[in-house]
Order: structure tokens, then C-alpha cells, then sequence
């Protein structure tokens, strides 16, 4: 890929060059009449010659041999000034000495006045030309010199660009294995060069002391500040294999400053050591690749919310913390609290949030001594305390410590040059359960569990029946209530559960559950109006303990082996309230209990509620209390004790897979090099406690992705049965994606019904097909469609599923060959994209380090248009997915299904290569002949799956 890669960039570059030899030639002429002109003493010219010369060096700034040029040239020029003015004095002898004494004197001082003497060229060389005597100072074969190094590096020039394609372009000095260090697999480092400061590579020397017998290639130094008053030293390093924004950090004697690397990995760092020393240490510190989480911090310093801080993080958050926040004038000061540490803990990411919630950056850095006589290092933000609302910074520790020891500060003098790599490790697994769940709360245990009976009570009957009326604002203003908003907050959810004035009639929805022992069903009406045009829809669900039956708004009928098929997804919602709870009811099987109808999988026990600040919540004052492992937070009545409110938290974000959480690796004493490994584990090693505790670890790991999702008012509370209260009315807010940003509506839900041991027969037949009827029966391998016939022997049905198996088979051996191409594609490097970027310019490349998913799609394609809501939520969670869309479309077509599917993930339009022979057309240089169709490429840019959707998403992966 790389050797691809260098040809590719070569062949642009080469034709480019090649193309500007002949320019270069007749403008080298130029510059050798320019010199000659300077070796004439011609100085009424000069102006002229160093005109000529930085317009030349402009427009040729590319290449060596204009640099070596004009370095000859100026080198020239102090001569024939040294020729001058020896010759006016008489002296040459006298004359040395005065520059040595010059250059003396200015490395003494710190003030520029004398810099101009002798700061030119090399003092040496140019004392040994004056001593010299006249025949080898003498300059009369210069202009034959430089018309045969321009010969050689025009040749030179050309030879080397047809080598490029299997060579990187630049010049190097030969390898030196001393001079590289691999930190990780990914991640390397090797120090280039040691010179003065902002000097050229002619100049320049190993780090083990030893001149270059090649001259080695760096960017040039861009600094147009003067001169520094004391000489420097600079040292340039390479990096290989950095992620976006992974810059390190350097600690040696003298150090100056330094800027990040260079798109092709170059630093240059600049340093002032002693005068004295010959030979200097430097440590390069880089940091992990991803940033750990935000944390809010007040202008008195304290923390505003708890943040689960990842186990890597936890050393570095408590080392680099914050002290304090102080005014000074229209400024204001953030202080770090002071650990004095020999090495940086991490590098960190800080701004200040206005009033406004407008994310301000930083203005400097500064050093402030406290009243405790203790120096800290602070931030400092160009804005007035007075406006700033709170802090939030978030860290990024330093994962390695590259040595580079004995590095020579001379030229020529060698040294013991050597390197090594220090990694620093984690925590001990042994203090990181207990460091992220908060202690426990039993106060606030104890209250959640109260709201918990109350949300089940309905359960403990063996026969009920709810109906209820629900009306959403969902169908009114596509703006929402409040407009798009950019955040999901609980503040717009306050604010939208304040718009109750909105047009019930466009969607009504009713709701009736009812059960009597093992026997239960489900009806549901929802009318609507979805843009103007009116929608009736009708589903009813039953199950009697042996046959499980669903009939749909079109009058057919599913038939379900399991009361979890023939519910699925029908969630027991006759209200938010019921919602809630963790139902078990009597015709469900102890512990097979479906998840739709469990409110979170983490038991009520495990919990740990945590309490917040006391606030009112619907006209009363309330006491507030939040769980992370169950994703909600709730407001119980000081008065009554009864729920007022709950806040519903959904998590979307990157997350840690359960198997690589140092928590887990803590319980099994190991590591797991798969998901399937790990879960092998998970089922047979451990018990539920195990199981649910390591959930709740995952989720406080997580918690800063946990996001306010609904916000429900509960009121009217009304006894339904003997000790049993229910709300009757409703109020909640909830928002939905609208592209980008959120739509924020409100919802009404009125129980219009509670009735204990109802008769459940007019329910149930509407639910049960008659005669004639169309029926799905989804009781085997593959499902079945027949006409419904109440004497239809089962020994018929049988034989329909032999013949519907038979037929899928033969169409899998269809989708086999189809297939075929792509997964032998499978274990392979994967190949590089290639087509025009629709979205983005190119892909970014933090994707280019996680596994990612490419998506073939096209705009006629009416079911890849299924996936889109599903890929959207990925990419949201943190998943790499690209799409990829068939060629032959036209750029404009392809925008306008971008924006009518509301794909949020970046599109490129691939390009096409076709097929040799019996080869398959290839869609970026993938065999696609199916749409949809998914690649799955692993980190490690292997091609990992192929197929739907569903089948590279398959629970082993």
C-alpha cells in the first residue's frame, strides 16, 4: 500500500518537476551570472543580484539546489566584503582578529547592536580564507564550479524523480537503527538531526555527534523573527503513525518552544542549553490517542456533576484537577492545583462556557503565585469573570516517554548516543471497581425502591383491564414546539412540557391491555394526519398460553409459537406510568420475561440511587434522586410520597465493549482476545449478581453519554383497585432526530378505564382470524402464508413449510453465487476506497483507525432506504460508517436522497472498474452486485464480513 501509495505521489510530482527543469536551467544561468557578478566585486549589481535571488528562491523554494545556490551566493558576497575591507586596511591578519573578537564579544551580550559584525556564514572559514594565501583564496574557477554543479543537480534531479516510484521522495541520510525508535506497533519516532538554531542541514550533524556524509531532509525553518541574542541549538525529529491531534510533548535543558507536527511528521524543537554542556538528554512524551471525558467545573473550582472517569484516566484526573478561578480586571484566571510530578501527567483541552452557553477558548498561560507561597501554573481567558458561567476541560494522558540520551551538542564530537521507551501503566486493577459507582445512598435506595412498588402494583392482580387516550404534538409543526435545537438538555424538555396548548386532533391513539390469569391481549387504534394526509391504523395482539395471534391494520393475521413473538416489540404502554415498571405477570415465565416489557435490565436493587437537590416538580416540593445503571431519575412528593415526574436518560456515544473494561479483566483475571470469547465467559462463569454488577460498571463507565431523553409529569393519582393508585393524567416531553438537531414535542395521556376481572372474549375475537382470512404463520424455520381454514389439518401447514424450506434453500444457493466474489474477499486487506466525496471532502482519519462499515446503496434502491435509521444510530454510538453509492448517478441526485433519507454519515459516489473475463464489475474496488450490501473491515483494515446489514451485525462481532 505504501510502495502504491509513494508511486502514485512520485508520478504527479515527477511530471510537475520534469516539467520546470528547463525554467529551473535558464533561470540557474541567471543565478550564475549573478554569482559571478558578486565574485567580480560588481556591487553597483547587488541590488539586481538580490533581487534576482529571492525571486528565485520564491519561486524554486522546492528545490536543494536553489537553496545550495543562494547559499553559495551569500557565502560569496561576505567574502568579497572580507576581500574589501582587508585590502583597505592593509592588515588581513588584523583583520581576523577583529572578527574573532566580534563574534566573542556578541555571544556575550544580549543586545542585537554588534550581531550584524559577524553573524553571517562561517566565522571559521571565512578567518582561514583572510590567513590564507592568495593563490588558495583565490576564485577565478568558480564560475566553471557552479556550471558543473548545476549540470550535475539538474541530472540529479531528474534521475531522482524516475527512482521515486519504490523511493519516498525526499532525500534522506542513510538508516541508522540508533536513530529510530518503535514505541508501539503503530507509532514511531526517529531523531533526524542536531544544528544550530535556525540553521540549514549543511550545517547540521547526528545526534550521535557524527557529520552527515549525505545531508539529511527537514522542512525549513519559517521563522522570520531576528536573530536569536544567544545561539541555540535545534533538534528535528520524524513521526510515524500519530492519530489527528496526538501531539507530544519534549522535556530537555533549555527548552524553547516547539509547534506540532507537520503533516508529513516533522518537529523541529528549539533549545538554549548551557554553554557548557556537550552533550544533552531530551524525553518525547506521547499521549493516548482518544481524550477521556468532560468535566464541569465551577468558578469556585468544584466539581458541578459526577463524571465516570475510564480507569486509564484516573491517575492524570487526580494529579491535574483544578485550584481555583480569580478575576483580575477584564481578565479571568483558572489555576491549576498544584503536583509537583518530574514528567507532564497529560495534556489537556479546557474552555470557559459564558453566560450564553457560548464555549469560549483560552487567551495565554501563565505562572501565579498564591497566598500559600505556592507557584501553579494558570490559564488565562480573555473575558470578565462576571460573565463566565463554569469551566470544562477533559485530559489526555501521556501513554509513552521516548529517551534520546547523550545526544551531542557539537559537531564531530561523538557521544554514547542511546535510546529507550518507557510506558506508563495502568491503575492496579484492584482499586478500579470501587472507584467508579458512587457509595451507596441508602436514603435514596430506599425511596426508589418505594416508587418501584408503587409502578408494579398493577401487576400483582390476575385480572385487569386499562384503557387509555393518548395525543401527541409528533404531526404538528415540524419545527416542534421550540423550534430545532442543537442539544438534547433537560432545559428544552422543561420548556416544550410547558407548550400544553397544541392541536390534539392530528393523532389520537388508544390503548387497552387486558388479562385475565394466563390468558391476555391488546388492542390499539392510532388516527393521524401525516402530511394532510389522513391515517387510520389498527393492531390487536392475544395470547392464551398455547397460540399466540397479531392481526395487522390490513385484516391479516400473524401466527406465534411464544407470547414474546406474538408481543414483540409491543410494549406494555397503556401509559408512561405502567411503563415504567419492571411487570412480571402471571402468564409470562419466571426470569423469560421479555425486555419490552422490563423497564431496564439492571434489577431495581442494583440501582444505587443517588440523591440530587431538592426542587419543586408539578406544584410540589419534591425530593430527586438519579440512578446510572437504570438510566433515570425521579421526583417523589415530600408530601405523599407519591412519583411526580421522571426523567428518562438514553445512552448514545463511543463506548468501551464490556470484554475490553478493565473491570471485567479484574473478575476474570484475564484478558479476552474476542467478543465471543468474552461471552462465552459471561454465560458460564458468572452469576447474576456478577452479570448485573459489571452492567452497571459498563454504565458508569459511560455515563457522561447518557443524554435526557423524556421528561413526564405524573398528576390526578386515583385508587383502581383495593391499595392501588394510578395517575390519570400524563404530560411528557420527549424529543426526535430531525437530521442533525432535535425536534422537541409534548404528549397527553388520559386512563379513561381501570376495571378489575373484565370479560375478555369481544377482545380476544377480534384478535383470532376467521375463515378465509390471510395468515403468516411464523411458528417454524421459515415462515408460511396460507388462507385460514379452522378444519385445515396441521399435517397440511407441515407440508407447506418442507416446500417453503426447499425454495429457500434454492434461493440461497442463488444468493451464494452472488456472493461469492465478495467473501473471498473476506480475511483480506481491504481494498482503498476510491470515487468522488459527496458529503465530506475526504474521510477523516480518526475513522481510519476503528473498524469501519461501508454501506452499498443506491437512490433507486427502495430497501437500502430500510437501513439508513439504523446506520444513522450507529455513527452516532461511534461506529466508522461510510456509504457508498453505486456509480451512474448524478452527483445533484444523489444530495437530494441524502437529504429526503436524512443520512448523517459521510457518501462517496465510487468509482467503477470492469470486470475482466468472467470477473465481476467492481464498485471501489469491491465486487458488489447486490443492494443493499455491507462490508465489515476490522481495525486492523482486514475485511471482517460481508452480506446484509443483519448478517455483519451478528451478536459474535
Amino acid at each position: 500500500m505504501n510502495n502504491l501509495l509513494f508511486y502514485e505521489v512520485s508520478q504527479r510530482v515527477s511530471w510537475t518537476l520534469v516539467h520546470s527543469l528547463w525554467q529551473f536551467v535558464m533561470i540557474t544561468v541567471v543565478l550564475g551570472i549573478s554569482l559571478r557578478l558578486t565574485r567580480g566585486r560588481n556591487l553597483h549589481g547587488r541590488y539586481l543580484v538580490n533581487f534576482f535571488q529571492l525571486a528565485m528562491e520564491t519561486v524554486f523554494f522546492y528545490h536543494p539546489a536553489v537553496w545550495w545556490v543562494s547559499h553559495r551566493m551569500r557565502t560569496e558576497r561576505e567574502e568579497c566584503c572580507d576581500e574589501i575591507a582587508a585590502n583597505m586596511t592593509g592588515d588581513r591578519i588584523g583583520y581576523a582578529k577583529l572578527l574573532v573578537w566580534l563574534e566573542e564579544t556578541r555571544q556575550q551580550s544580549s543586545k542585537q547592536t554588534l550581531a550584524m559584525s559577524a553573524d553571517g556564514g562561517s566565522l571559521l572559514g571565512r578567518v582561514r580564507r583572510l590567513v590564507s594565501t592568495p593563490a588558495e583564496a583565490s576564485g577565478t574557477g568558480s564560475g566553471v564550479i557552479v556550471a558543473w554543479v548545476i549540470f550535475v543537480l539538474t541530472i540529479g534531479s531528474v534521475l531522482a524523480i524516475n527512482a521515486a516510484s519504490s523511493l519516498a521522495q525526499q532525500p534522506v541520510a542513510p538508516d541508522d537503527d540508533r536513530l529510530a525508535v518503535q514505541v508501539v506497533d503503530d507509532i514511531s519516532v526517529k531523531m533526524i538531526a542536531v544544528l544550530p538554531q535556525q540553521a540549514t542541514a549543511e550545517e547540521a550533524w547526528r545526534p550521535n555527534g557524527e557529520l552527515f556524509e549525505e545531508l539529511p531532509y527537514f522542512p525549513k525553518v519559517t521563522d522570520d523573527s531576528p536573530a536569536k541574542p544567544i545561539p541555540g541549538i535545534d533538534y528535528v525529529f520524524k513521526f510515524e503513525g500519530l492519530a489527528v491531534h496526538q501531539n507530544p510533548t519534549y522535556a530537555t535543558e533549555g527548552l524553547k518552544g516547539w509547534r506540532h507536527p507537520s503533516d508529513d511528521g516533522f518537529v523541529r524543537i528549539e533549545t538554549q542549553p548551557s554553554t557548557e554542556s556537550t552533550s544533552t538528554t531530551i524525553e518525547v512524551g506521547i499521549p493516548d490517542k482518544e481524550w477521556g471525558p468532560w468535566v464541569s467545573v465551577s468558578i469556585d473550582g468544584e466539581i458541578i456533576a459526577p463524571v465516570t472517569v475510564p480507569p486509564r484516566l484516573q491517575n492524570a484526573h487526580r494529579i491535574k484537577r483544578v485550584h481555583d478561578a480569580l478575576a483580575r480586571g477584564d481578565r479571568t484566571l483558572l489555576i491549576w492545583a498544584y503536583n509537583r510530578v518530574e514528567r507532564p501527567i497529560a495534556t489537556f483541552d479546557l474552555v470557559a462556557v459564558d453566560k450564553d452557553g457560548k464555549r469560549l477558548q483560552t487567551y495565554g498561560r501563565t505562572l501565579w503565585e498564591g497566598e500559600d507561597g505556592v507557584t501553579r501554573s494558570a490559564e488565562v481567558f480573555d473575558h470578565p469573570i462576571d460573565q463566565i458561567d463554569h469551566f470544562e476541560y477533559r485530559l489526555r494522558p501521556y501513554r509513552y516517554w521516548v529517551t534520546f540520551d547523550n545526544v551531542s551538542l557539537k559537531p564531530g564530537q561523538q557521544t554514547n548516543f542511546k535510546t529507550s521507551v518507557e510506558t506508563v501503566p495502568f491503575p492496579p486493577a484492584g482499586d478500579l471497581v470501587a472507584s467508579l459507582s458512587p457509595p451507596a445512598d441508602p436514603k435514596s435506595q430506599s425511596l426508589g425502591e418505594q416508587v418501584h412498588r408503587q409502578l408494579t402494583e398493577i401487576s400483582k392482580l390476575n385480572s385487569a383491564l386499562i384503557s387509555t387516550q393518548s395525543f401527541t404534538s409528533d404531526y404538528g409543526d415540524p419545527k416542534g414546539l421550540i423550534g430545532l435545537k442543537n442539544e438534547r438538555s433537560l432545559d428544552h424538555l422543561r420548556e416544550t412540557l410547558s407548550k400544553r396548548d397544541f392541536d390534539k386532533s392530528l393523532s389520537t391513539a388508544n390503548h387497552t391491555w387486558a388479562w385475565n390469569n394466563n390468558e391476555v391481549v391488546s388492542t390499539e387504534r392510532h388516527k393521524y394526519v401525516y402530511e394532510g394526509e389522513p391515517y387510520d391504523q389498527t393492531s390487536e395482539h392475544t395470547w392464551n398460553g398455547k397460540r399466540g395471534w397479531w392481526r395487522d391494520s390490513n385484516g391479516s393475521f400473524g401466527r406465534y409459537r411464544t407470547f414474546a413473538d406474538a408481543f414483540a416489540n409491543h410494549y406494555f404502554k397503556p401509559s408512561q406510568f405502567l411503563h415504567l415498571g419492571d411487570h412480571r405477570f402471571a402468564w409470562v415465565e419466571r426470569g423469560k420475561e421479555p425486555s419490552f416489557f422490563l423497564s431496564s435490565t439492571i434489577p431495581v436493587q442494583y440501582a444505587n440511587y443517588q440523591s440530587l437537590p431538592a426542587e419543586d416538580f408539578g406544584g410540589e416540593r419534591c425530593h430527586v434522586i438519579r440512578s446510572i445503571p437504570r438510566e433515570e431519575q425521579f421526583w417523589i412528593s415530600q408530601k405523599t410520597g407519591r412519583l411526580r415526574g421522571c426523567l428518562k436518560f438514553i445512552s448514545q456515544g463511543r463506548f468501551t465493549w464490556l470484554h475490553e473494561m478493565e473491570s471485567t479483566r479484574k473478575l476474570a483475571g484475564r484478558s479476552f482476545d474476542s467478543r465471543e470469547e468474552f461471552g462465552q465467559w459471561f454465560d458460564e462463569a458468572l452469576t447474576d449478581e456478577q452479570r448485573y454488577r459489571l452492567h452497571c460498571e459498563f454504565l458508569y463507565l459511560h455515563q457522561a453519554n447518557q443524554h435526557p431523553k423524556d421528561l413526564i409529569e405524573f398528576s390526578d393519582y386515583r385508587e383502581v383497585a383495593s391499595g392501588i393508585e394510578m395517575p390519570m393524567t400524563e404530560w411528557w416531553s420527549s424529543w426526535m432526530h430531525e437530521g442533525r438537531q432535535y425536534k422537541y414535542n409534548i404528549n397527553q395521556t388520559v386512563v379513561r378505564e381501570v376495571k378489575v376481572a373484565p370479560d375478555l372474549q369481544p377482545l380476544v375475537d377480534k384478535a383470532l382470524p376467521k375463515k378465509g382470512d390471510a395468515v403468516n404463520d411464523w411458528r417454524f424455520a421459515t415462515f408460511v402464508k396460507y388462507v385460514f381454514d379452522p378444519e385445515m389439518a396441521e399435517s397440511e401447514i407441515h407440508a407447506m413449510v418442507d416446500k417453503a424450506m426447499q425454495e429457500q434453500a434454492s434461493n440461497k444457493e442463488q444468493l451464494d453465487r452472488i456472493l461469492k466474489p465478495l467473501k473471498e474477499m473476506v480475511g483480506k486487506p481491504a481494498a482503498k476506497l476510491d470515487g468522488q466525496w459527496i458529503t465530506v471532502e475526504k474521510l477523516p482519519d480518526s475513522r481510519q483507525e476503528k473498524p469501519m462499515l461501508f454501506h452499498f446503496w443506491a437512490t433507486w434502491c427502495g430497501p437500502c432506504k430500510n437501513d439508513i435509521p439504523m446506520l444513522n444510530k450507529m455513527q452516532e454510538n461511534g461506529w466508522a460508517i461510510v456509504g457508498v453509492h453505486a456509480p451512474g448517478s448524478e452527483t445533484d441526485e444523489i444530495k437530494m436522497a441524502i437529504d429526503d433519507s436524512g443520512i448523517e454519515y459521510p457518501v462517496l459516489l465510487g468509482s467503477e472498474t470492469e470486470g475482466v473475463g468472467s470477473q465481476s464489475d467492481k464498485i471501489t474496488g469491491y465486487p458488489v452486485n447486490m443492494f443493499p450490501c455491507c462490508v465489515l473491515v476490522d481495525k486492523d483494515g482486514k475485511v471482517q464480513a460481508v452480506g446484509s446489514l443483519r448478517d455483519v451485525l451478528k451478536p459474535d462481532r
